[in-house]
């Protein structure tokens, strides 16, 4: 599609701006600015919001290129050198988000805020940041689909004339519907925690539905099917978690 989102150049030396980093970057960084507004809102000082934003950004990135790194593992053993390079790894959206969940739930638990209430704070900014990502991704064509012989299918430099599925569409779609659904219920969810254990397990379940039209090997698709299990479960647990702590249940 449109790998290079920009070029120019500076001094003779050509600059170019990639559209994966271009909307990854800007999806991490809305996340991370509604995150801090959040810690304010909830009674924080601006040096405590911020340690707080930046321990969920560290295990943000530690989850993206650990699971990516396990997407792809095969080729990571060729070399140490393409293990710790960024240029030869992906990112992995889903690992990502895995890892967030739980740096922002144990941050929340060390300054003794209520996480579910943050949780749903964060809900419709997540939302809005994981379609960023997966523009960047549609516009990369990386997370390709399969092939398909759909009028709606979609053709990359990668994928040499072949027509796939365009699964980065139908995942910014799936998120799409979920808060719109979500928007539609607005104030009848009132019990703290409803509102994004629903978008959680709503997005998990589409991640893995979309997984089954994405050009994955076996391996591939069973490891999608154990992250979303691991998210839901994450979800629950938390969940559960905080509503004992708040029940006054120990």
């Amino acid at each position: 599609m449109y790998p290079v989102l920009f070029d120019f150049s500076i001094g003779g030396s050509g600059i170019y701006i990639y559209s994966y980093i271009f909307f990854s970057v800007l999806s991490v960084a809305l996340i991370l600015i509604f995150t801090f507004i959040s810690f304010r809102r909830n009674g924080l000082n601006r040096p405590v919001s911020l340690a707080g934003t930046l321990v969920i950004l560290t295990f943000t990135l530690i989850g993206a290129r650990l699971i990516g790194v396990l997407y792809k593992y095969p080729f990571f053993i060729e070399g140490i050198d393409k293990l710790i390079s960024v240029k030869y790894g992906d990112f992995s959206l889903f690992g990502g988000l895995i890892f967030a969940v739980l740096g922002g739930f144990i941050f929340a638990r060390i300054v003794r805020k209520n996480v579910l209430k943050i949780a749903d704070e964060l809900v419709f900014p997540l939302g809005g940041a994981l379609i960023l990502w997966r523009i960047g991704c549609f516009l990369n064509g990386c997370c390709l689909g399969k092939e398909t012989d759909i009028w709606w299918g979609v053709c990359f430099d990668e994928t040499a004339g072949i027509i796939v599925h365009p699964t980065q569409v139908y995942e910014a779609g799936a998120v799409i519907i979920i808060l719109s659904v979500l928007l539609a219920l607005g104030r009848r969810i009132k019990k703290p925690g409803i509102f994004s254990l629903v978008f959680f397990i709503s997005f998990a379940s589409a991640y893995l539905i979309v997984s089954i039209f994405r050009a994955h090997s076996t391996y591939g698709v069973i490891l999608s099917i154990i992250l979303s299990i691991v998210l839901i479960g994450e979800i629950l647990l938390i969940g559960v978690s905080e509503t004992r702590k708040y029940k006054g249940i120990k």
